[in-house]
């Protein structure tokens, strides 16, 4: 290394160590979704995920979706991360918010169902309704508008919160279990809408994470 004053030693080593951003999408490892219309059928290999209720009958539907987290070395700290759907059909005739809080159950993706969250284990209320014993109601990760119309094949985005952003960094550094995520709309009545899922035939529009970390 050529000789370098103290001002310039000190200036060279700051911003060697400087932080820098770094961001990565994150696919999911595994995901479903769960039917009430279907309260004992399994969708693991599904290529959508299905969420809202179903005009002409109740049929409510949530998803499950589980990040995998390797593209991230360890010790790093989250400073944003954006959840991205694409949506595949449209069966919707209503706006509603949709909402993503952490699972609080150890869901097993080819066996999770609307009654159980793995098999001879039930939810706490059934569909994953339980926001004490089943998903962790007093921190949402986040929400977003979602329209009674979106444009197919065009991703939708949900921001999280700063809390929420706290949050999902848990499921990643170990202090909490990363049991994956629950995704549910405010009213569900004939709001249905298909995302594409980690089976989507189509790569490009599977869900995924997008995640901006420093050091």
């Amino acid at each position: 290394m050529p000789y370098l004053s103290t001002q310039n030693y000190l200036d060279y080593y700051s911003n060697s160590f400087a932080v820098q951003p770094v961001t990565v999408n994150l696919p999911n490892s595994a995901d479903t979704y769960l039917s009430q219309a279907a309260a004992t059928t399994n969708f693991d290999t599904s290529v959508v995920l299905s969420i809202g209720d179903n005009a002409g009958g109740t049929a409510i539907r949530r998803a499950w979706i589980k990040s995998d987290f390797s593209a991230i070395p360890a010790g790093r700290r989250f400073v944003s991360a954006v959840l991205n759907l694409n949506p595949d059909n449209d069966g919707s005739s209503n706006a509603r918010t949709m909402s993503a809080h952490r699972c609080l159950r150890a869901v097993v993706s080819n066996q999770a169902t609307w009654n159980v969250f793995s098999t001879g284990n039930n939810w706490g209320t059934a569909g994953a309704s339980n926001s004490s014993t089943d998903y962790n109601g007093a921190t949402a990760l986040g929400t977003m508008a979602v329209s009674a119309s979106p444009t197919i094949d065009v991703f939708l985005q949900m921001t999280f919160t700063a809390a929420g952003v706290a949050e999902y960094q848990k499921l990643y550094d170990g202090t909490y279990t990363n049991n994956g995520i629950i995704l549910f709309v405010d009213t569900q009545n004939t709001d249905r809408i298909n995302y594409d899922s980690l089976d989507s035939t189509t790569a490009n529009l599977r869900p995924f994470i997008t995640v901006t970390y420093v050091l």
